[in-house]
């Protein structure tokens, strides 16, 4: 049996890892991370291949982000589709380089995100849904997307309420792989309008 769930945060470190200036320090600072992971899933018997680190990279500028992918990121995960925007178009020569947008959407940025998102993580409506159907289509592209589901009910959090998402038909074309996420569920993966339950896909 998994041990008591004892996992530390470390919430109160946050902030005061030092600040990454070089590959090398990218380098280390992703080692220790995940050392962490690994040390988490072993406490509660889970298999570290299971789990995808997603760095964040919002309000850092492109050079950072520059040494970041030097040092093995391939994804990043940004919540202001401007600013996201405004990177992807300074660092296409970095073709291996995705981007994940987390947080909540306006359905008036939704023209962005088509553009050049790999991923968005906080689909919480049908009104973002067919505003992203809309423009993926339009730019002749497709896009990862995970559903925010508001297990707690309380009104000032964004997602749809749990009852409603099997059945949601909002499921568009260009919506090609859609999960569902929640705390403490598994992970309702939707591909072609086909449900089955999996654990969130893993990156390297």
């Amino acid at each position: 049996m998994p041990a008591p769930f004892d996992t530390q945060t470390g919430h109160e470190q946050h902030g005061r890892y030092p600040e990454a200036r070089t590959v090398e320090d990218f380098q280390r600072n992703l080692a220790a991370v995940r050392a962490r992971i690994r040390a988490a899933c072993r406490r509660v018997e889970r298999d570290p291949a299971t789990v995808r680190l997603l760095p964040v990279s919002k309000t850092k500028p492109e050079a950072s982000l520059r040494l970041a992918h030097a040092a093995g990121c391939r994804m990043l995960g940004e919540n202001k589709p401007q600013e996201a925007h405004r990177k992807w178009e300074a660092m296409q020569d970095l073709t291996d380089l995705q981007w994940s947008v987390i947080g909540h959407l306006q359905t008036n940025k939704a023209r962005l995100v088509a553009r050049f998102a790999a991923e968005f993580q906080a689909l919480d409506s049908l009104r973002v849904a067919e505003a992203l159907d809309r423009r993926l289509q339009a730019e002749g592209r497709s896009l990862e997307v995970f559903v925010q589901v508001n297990t707690s009910g309380e009104a000032s959090k964004y997602g749809l309420s749990p009852e409603g998402v099997p059945a949601r038909p909002f499921l568009a074309p260009a919506l090609c792989q859609t999960a569902t996420t929640g705390p403490a569920n598994p992970t309702q993966r939707i591909r072609n309008h086909e449900h089955r339950h999996r654990h969130p896909p893993s990156r390297p």
